[in-house]
């Protein structure tokens, strides 16, 4: 029983050991210490049909969304900028709506998405849940490459299939 153990840990160690060594990049033809380009996120088709532009309502899942406002700060850090965009939800349902900020994504123009930077500002909009009828309203940040203007704000909720693109700038 102890030698049936042993030889597990074994193995197990081997495995564990040419796992963090880098014997993984062989097997898709790559020499040893060569970069391997790897996309971090699918590239977004925008949906012409689904596309917005600021002050125009956008409804999703019976609820209504307009971006009013944006405001970019040059140069936050080395490179980047900070966007933040002010979004008004209405909740048009027969219930109760959760509306969370990381349902916000932000694409940039090389395709690259963007996640909320959590940055200070003086209306975050957080995670409320909305009341039938009841609206709320929030400010959303992103940091973005310096300088880019062709930035979307995309609206995907987590607890339904709808989607908005907002131009923003």
């Amino acid at each position: 029983m102890k030698t049936k153990i042993l030889k597990i840990l074994i193995l197990l160690t081997i495995l564990t050991a040419l796992a963090l060594t880098g014997c993984g990049a062989m097997a898709v033809g790559k020499e040893v210490g060569e970069e391997i380009n790897i996309p971090t996120t699918m590239p977004v088709e925008i949906d012409e049909d689904k596309l917005f532009q600021m002050n125009e309502e956008a409804m999703v899942c019976d609820v209504s969304l307009t971006a009013t406002e944006v405001e970019r700060t040059d140069n936050v850090s080395e490179g980047w900028d900070l966007v933040v965009i002010t979004v008004n939800l209405e909740n048009k349902s027969d219930g109760q709506v959760p509306i969370n900020t990381f349902d916000f994504t932000l694409v940039d123009s090389v395709n690259k998405t963007h996640t909320d930077a959590m940055a200070s500002v003086e209306q975050p909009l957080g995670s409320p849940r909305v009341e039938e009828g009841d609206s709320t309203v929030g400010m959303v940040t992103y940091r973005v490459p310096a300088g880019d203007t062709d930035i979307y704000l995309i609206w995907q909720p987590g607890w339904c299939t709808g989607v908005a693109y907002i131009d923003v700038e």
